[in-house]
């Protein structure tokens, strides 16, 4: 399972996808968090951004694999597992 995870976290940092979410993200913290205020609102709106961005790097670690490539490893490792790295390495 570790070289799956591997090899899904190489997918994706090697297609740099994830670069959307993750400056999305940045901007929402960086506009939305200021000194001063109280860190429950803070933390809410941490919370509140991440899990859009959580979806869309999911989706994109669910997609960006060449349908060709995923049968391989599906045959080599299992569909299950497969998919389960997948959705890990979003995660």
């Amino acid at each position: 399972m570790t070289a799956l995870l591997r090899y899904q976290a190489a997918l994706l940092l090697r297609s740099q996808r994830w670069l959307a979410p993750v400056l999305l993200y940045a901007a929402v913290l960086a506009v939305g968090v200021r000194p001063g205020d109280p860190v429950a609102d803070s933390l809410g709106l941490a919370a509140g951004g991440l899990l859009p961005v959580t979806a869309w790097l999911v989706r994109l670690c669910l997609t960006g694999e060449p349908d060709a490539a995923r049968h391989c490893t599906a045959a080599a490792a299992g569909p299950v597992r497969v998919h389960a790295a997948a959705l890990l390495t979003g995660l």
